[in-house]
């Protein structure tokens, strides 16, 4: 396209006939019409549409359909709520520094990879025994029994539950009879939870803890029931299946068998009781022993040395009786003064 260049112009500009200067108006050429017409064309079908002589606005509606699609590409099928430039602004808090804004709020926070966070953070509690990877909160710690979640006392025969049970330590003080504890399914908690009992009531009375199902409670030895005496404590364990095993307290070294610092044979015709020092005190009954010597042999041979060794006359034919007694590690010697002899043993050593 081109400026009018026709005779006449002035600087390219129209002018009209000046009689008074003799101005001869600016000539039109076909030429610059051509022009003209040919841009006026290319405007009107620039979108694809065809010359109508019966339409004369396609030029302006073609120009109007154009810029409508630059439009609608620019909005790009955005939500009505954010589709014109105010509601952008409006959307970012007219913050001209939107973006230097954001990055320096995003520099505040603690990055997903090591987080180190300050302050008194906190989070949601998993559920008790949950196992996954969710992030433990000290309520959740307290729950599962790294630390006692509740010391409560309990009074009367109650059926103990996981959630209302587990991780607590539980006193039994004020009982006013005999009470049974049922201690709660091992396959209701998760393997390792602990419950913690001490009986702390009337000593006139006992507290039974009872197995549910067909639990064991394990002591070692698997039982349905353990008694507890007064100011007896024990702590069990769960293998979260079918057995809860005692791990602590004064039943747990105090267990009856022969075995661990405080094992113990306690039959009445004879037996032994170990000390947590490694002392070992045995007893037994002497059936007959004369003038030559009876031997007996330990319960359980000693290891190092007997330290003391005697007897005691149950049975005498006469009240000068009396007996001596000498001792290995594994057997002790009973001698009688006179006659034949019974009555009792004892031997004390490690």
């Amino acid at each position: 396209m081109d400026r009018i260049n026709g005779a006449g112009h002035v600087d390219h500009m129209f002018v009209a006939e000046d009689p008074a200067t003799l101005r001869p108006p600016t000539e039109i050429t076909p030429e610059w019409m051509n022009t003209v017409q040919e841009e006026l064309v290319a405007i009107a079908t620039m979108n694809g549409a065809a010359l109508n002589p019966a339409v004369n606005t396609q030029s302006r509606d073609a120009i109007t359909a154009y810029f409508q699609s630059r439009i609608d590409a620019l909005v790009n099928a955005s939500p009505a709520a954010l589709d014109t430039l105010k509601e952008l602004a409006d959307a970012l808090g007219d913050d001209p520094n939107f973006a230097a804004t954001i990055t320096n709020a995003l520099a505040l926070k603690a990055p997903l990879n090591s987080p180190e966070l300050t302050g008194a953070p906190t989070a949601q509690t998993p559920a008790q025994f949950d196992n996954s990877i969710k992030l433990a909160t000290t309520e959740f710690a307290t729950k599962i029994g790294l630390s006692a979640a509740e010391l409560m006392t309990i009074t009367a025969t109650t059926v103990l539950t996981a959630a209302a049970h587990a991780g607590r330590s539980i006193l039994t003080g004020g009982a006013a009879a005999n009470i049974t504890l049922s201690v709660p399914l091992a396959n209701t908690v998760r393997a390792g939870s602990r419950i913690e009992f001490m009986h702390t009531g009337n000593a006139a009375y006992s507290v039974t803890l009872q197995r549910q199902g067909a639990d064991t409670i394990n002591n070692p030895a698997g039982k349905t029931s353990v008694a507890m005496g007064f100011g007896d404590t024990i702590v069990i364990e769960s293998d979260g299946v079918s057995q809860w095993f005692a791990v602590g307290g004064s039943l747990a070294m105090a267990s009856g068998t022969t075995t661990g610092i405080f094992g113990a044979s306690l039959a009445a015709s004879s037996g032994y009781q170990k000390l947590p020092s490694g002392l070992i005190i045995q007893w037994g009954d002497i059936t007959s022993a004369s003038t030559t010597g009876a031997s007996f042999t330990f319960p359980i041979a000693f290891t190092t040395q007997v330290y003391v060794q005697g007897g005691f006359v149950s049975s005498a034919s006469a009240p000068t009786q009396y007996i001596s007694a000498s001792s290995t590690l594994t057997a002790i010697t009973i001698y009688a003064s006179s006659g034949t002899v019974g009555g009792r043993w004892i031997a004390i050593g490690k």
